[in-house]
């Protein structure tokens, strides 16, 4: 063991943080109840991160509509039917 190291030296460490940090601390600590050193472990892990309440969605909302396609029939004035238009994988008689 090293004449100038002492016991205690091997079981702190010293962090050095500006003291309008130390002071941020400070008060996160007292509001939380806690230790400055919880305080900070939970600032350097993320624990004090904001879960954001998720609210269901109060009517249900149809994603898709389906419009039908409507049939258009035209006669020549004999009423014999010249064309017609109809939707894919419909039959008429």
């Amino acid at each position: 063991m090293n004449a100038t190291k002492k016991r205690y030296d091997g079981k702190h460490r010293v962090t050095r943080i500006f003291l309008a940090d130390y002071q941020l601390l400070k008060r996160l600590s007292q509001q939380a109840g806690m230790s400055m050193a919880e305080t900070l472990h939970k600032l350097i892990t993320g624990g004090f991160a904001h879960k954001v309440p998720v609210t269901p969605v109060k009517l249900p909302v149809p994603a898709a509509r389906a419009m039908p396609v409507p049939t258009a029939i035209t006669t020549n004035g004999n009423k014999v039917v010249a064309f017609r238009i109809k939707t894919k994988g419909v039959r008429y008689a």
